[in-house]
């Protein structure tokens, strides 16, 4: 079986994510069919909100996520957070000190591929895990694999309405997502879409 480690860059995921990111099951989802050594989560924290993120890493945590966290710095009426650096340090010395056979990173960030060059050349296969929208084109076709996490979004969405009684997807209607296109949903269960995860 597969070692995997997955690097969350959360700042990316939540900002493309079409809504809620339920990250347990994200966790459960990038480990799926193979031996899930660690999965670390980067969340920034607003510095003028310190306490502001204890809600969401208790969840990540018990989610089964490592949780680093990196205080922002005012910029504006905003602020800015930027974990690039650590996470690449962390990366290399995971791929050079634990050794998996695959690294994941979430994330769709175009500063990551450098990185993804450097692994690459040395062996290590990296593959990414984004939503379409936040992955650049290069960090697509230049990492290992490209996993597309609107599959998986749109999976966990067919779930959800699956408990409601009288539920269009409980009586194989068009899956609300699916816009312009026709038949009925194609993820039906997880033999179904397994294969989506896979890097191609």
């Amino acid at each position: 079986m597969e070692r995997v480690t997955v690097f969350l860059d959360l700042a990316n995921i939540e900002a493309s994510a079409p809504g809620r990111v339920d990250y347990k099951a994200l966790h459960r989802y990038l480990g799926e069919g193979r031996y899930l050594q660690e999965a670390y989560a980067y969340v920034p924290v607003d510095p003028r909100l310190p306490q502001g993120r204890d809600g969401l890493v208790n969840h990540l945590q018990q989610s089964g996520w490592m949780v680093h966290t990196k205080m922002g710095k005012p910029a504006g009426t905003s602020y800015k957070a930027n974990v690039d650096v650590e996470m690449t340090i962390d990366m290399i010395q995971c791929a050079e000190i634990v050794r998996p056979d695959i690294l994941v990173l979430c994330s769709g960030d175009g500063d990551f591929l450098p990185l993804i060059r450097f692994m690459r050349q040395r062996g290590v296969r990296i593959e990414v895990a984004a939503f379409q929208r936040a992955a650049s084109r290069e960090v697509r076709n230049e990492a290992s694999g490209f996993i597309d996490l609107d599959y998986w979004y749109a999976e966990c969405g067919r779930r959800f309405l699956q408990r409601a009684p009288g539920s269009p997807v409980q009586q194989g209607a068009p899956f609300p997502q699916q816009a312009g296109r026709t038949g009925t949903n194609p993820y039906l269960n997880n033999a179904d879409y397994a294969f989506l995860r896979r890097p191609v």
